[in-house]
């Protein structure tokens, strides 16, 4: 990745793990106010959600421009999902 700055990627992917993380925590809490709902997270806090993926992109390049790829987009399902795998 000639010309590419390691470092801001790492910083970068490293942000979306924090936010992702901590998205994951709240999903019980965001299940009762955002219901069926994508949810953007950003040093922990909520930054947008809307039903629509698309316009909450949308909305978030409009509010952030191209400072988004650190934050956290998630599916907040009104039920719990558990899921069951094979062994």
């Amino acid at each position: 990745m000639a010309g590419y700055n390691m470092s801001l990627f790492n910083q970068r992917l490293n942000a979306l793990l924090q936010n992702k993380l901590w998205l994951s925590g709240q999903m019980d809490r965001l299940r009762k106010e955002y219901p069926d709902q994508y949810v953007a997270a950003d040093q922990g806090k909520i930054v947008g959600h809307n039903k629509d993926v698309a316009e909450l992109m949308k909305s978030l390049r409009e509010q952030f421009g191209k400072h988004i790829d650190h934050m956290a987009i998630d599916f907040v399902s009104a039920k719990k999902i558990v899921l069951i795998l094979p062994s």
